[in-house]
């Protein structure tokens, strides 16, 4: 079947505004604004369930082919939509959002004598039947048969089909935007693959994007954001550009939409959170309330934070939604399965661990989540053919870090104590090479192996050091001297420390315990109520 264009749909009157398919324009009696043919084609779909609820998958149907399309596209595109309905179509619609069901949009009457009608019609007499039959079967079509082809390959068609537009003040859409929002796509769809030849390309993409338009907010947030994932694998040397660069295309998006989901969390990333726990807490919650509903950057960033601070009950809960949210980033499945396998619902974690493997066996943080599982639910064989087989090692896996694991799987299966203190040894050298998560990892280790106190002496030599890159945000945020990682003291390995009194000085010396006492006490003051840290 031919796909039908959207040069082929009669205009639109919704309220007080004309939406105008075949120029990608909407236009009220305060002006006009070109939109994307993506958000064109969502809008279309919502107007043309006249007051119904779309589900996300009934949308992924309509507008993109039913291809995999991670979420963050879909509320990106609703987002644009939603500013359009409070900016240039404000008083003609609005949408309304039903969590974990879908979207509608709600038409309001174009004047007070309209008796709270919805006003859906095409701008032709009222009793113009024929008319109206043939709008809606041109919509009815489109959104039958919308998919088929790349969605690069549908805006060149749809270029392509579109009559030369009759030249206004303000253009529907130029061929650079054309071209933008085209590298915005592939720079999202690149970051998205996760591995850092695929970051980098990403990052070039959506560089190219805004260059060629400066006034789109998300591809500036969208930047930012890929900047800060790429801060994983940037030389010492090189993370204070970076840092610049991450700054400066957040401020640019914020300028734009202070709203932008993507850019708030690239902003907050960059806050400290080691010692400075009550700041951190208050910028996350910030970007929470300035960010559409259930970003999924913010929110991981905002459950790390909480597993940092001991509340780990809530931080899975937040990772539960921002799964919910983008079910198909591997980088939010591999902290469910951390946070599931940390609280110890092995059960829970390995389902998600099975499902996520399945789509990405070799993607870096997602094989270290399924590592560390096995580890935690004394599957140690597997976690050393994990690390001895090659043909099951993750994307750019380095042979030593892979021979390290491989150590330490076979240690914990042994229990040998010699086995067990050269793997500690082994850790102990990478923290001193400042190797990113070496001390995360060590304090992980020294916990698999039964060594409680020897977790606590890493913990104490690191907390008292001059810092280490940050493993906590490794999963989005920077990786700063001065970051620690705590979230591996509060695991349920962990437990056998929280009555330990070395374990309260540190809790004290980190500015950890006044924390609590200002704001909320930590899980494991359920389970030991005696314990130091959780007295008032």
């Amino acid at each position: 079947m031919t796909r039908p264009s959207l040069a082929d749909c009669a205009d639109l009157i919704v309220g007080d505004v004309t939406v105008r398919p075949s120029i990608c324009e909407v236009a009220g009696p305060t002006g006009r604004e070109a939109v994307e043919p993506r958000v064109m084609e969502v809008l279309l779909a919502l107007i043309g369930a006249q007051g119904a609820v779309l589900s996300r998958d009934a949308l992924v149907a309509a507008c993109w082919g039913g291809r995999a399309v991670s979420e963050d596209a879909i509320t990106r595109v609703i987002s644009k939509i939603r500013r359009l309905s409070e900016g240039i179509a404000a008083g003609a619609f609005s949408i309304e959002t039903l969590p974990k069901i879908g979207y509608r949009l709600l038409a309001f009457p174009a004047s007070a004598d309209a008796g709270g009608r919805r006003d859906l019609r095409p701008p032709q007499r009222a009793n113009d039947r024929l008319g109206r039959r043939r709008t809606w079967m041109a919509l009815g079509a489109l959104l039958v048969v919308l998919g088929g082809a790349g969605a690069w390959a549908w805006r060149e068609r749809v270029a392509a089909a579109r009559p030369e537009p009759v030249r206004t003040a303000r253009p529907a859409q130029t061929p650079a935007e054309f071209a933008a929002a085209d590298l915005e796509v592939r720079g999202r769809a690149a970051v998205f693959e996760g591995t850092p030849a695929q970051l980098d390309r990403g990052i070039g993409y959506l560089r190219e994007a805004t260059a060629r338009a400066p006034r789109d907010a998300d591809a500036w947030g969208a930047l930012a954001m890929a900047q800060v994932l790429s801060l994983r694998t940037t030389a010492p040397t090189e993370r204070a550009a970076v840092t610049l660069r991450i700054r400066e295309a957040a401020t640019r998006a914020l300028a734009l939409d202070p709203h932008e989901g993507l850019a708030l969390a690239a902003q907050v990333s960059l806050e400290p959170t080691f010692g400075a726990w009550s700041h951190k807490d208050e910028a996350l919650r910030r970007a929470l309330q300035l960010a559409p509903t259930d970003t999924p950057a913010v929110l991981v960033q905002r459950a790390q934070f909480l597993a940092a601070v001991g509340r780990m009950r809530e931080a899975t809960a937040l990772m539960e939604r921002a799964a919910a949210a983008a079910p198909l980033l591997p980088w939010i499945q591999a902290g469910r399965v951390q946070l599931l396998a940390d609280s110890q619902q092995l059960d829970a974690a390995e389902c998600v661990a099975a499902r996520a493997a399945s789509l990405w066996p070799r993607d870096p943080q997602l094989w270290r989540a399924r590592f560390w599982l096995k580890i935690d639910s004394g599957r140690t064989s597997e976690a050393l053919a994990m690390a001895t087989d090659p043909a099951l090692w993750p994307d750019s896996a380095l042979a030593a870090d892979m021979a390290m694991a491989a150590h330490l799987a076979d240690a914990v299966r042994s229990r040998s104590p010699a086995a067990g203190d050269a793997v500690l040894a082994a850790y102990r050298g990478a923290m001193e090479r400042r190797a990113p998560d070496a001390p995360g990892q060590a304090m992980r280790a020294a916990l698999a192996l039964g060594r409680p106190q020897a977790a606590l002496a890493l913990a104490e030599r690191l907390f008292a050091g001059p810092g280490s890159p940050d493993a906590a945000g490794a999963l989005i945020g920077p990786q700063r001297p001065g970051e620690r990682d705590t979230a591996p003291l509060f695991s349920a390995a962990a437990r056998p420390l929280w009555s330990d009194a070395r374990f309260t000085s540190l809790m004290q010396a980190s500015g950890l315990a006044a924390y609590w006492r200002a704001t909320r006490k930590p899980d494991f003051c359920r389970e030991i109520v005696l314990a130091a840290p959780c007295s008032d």
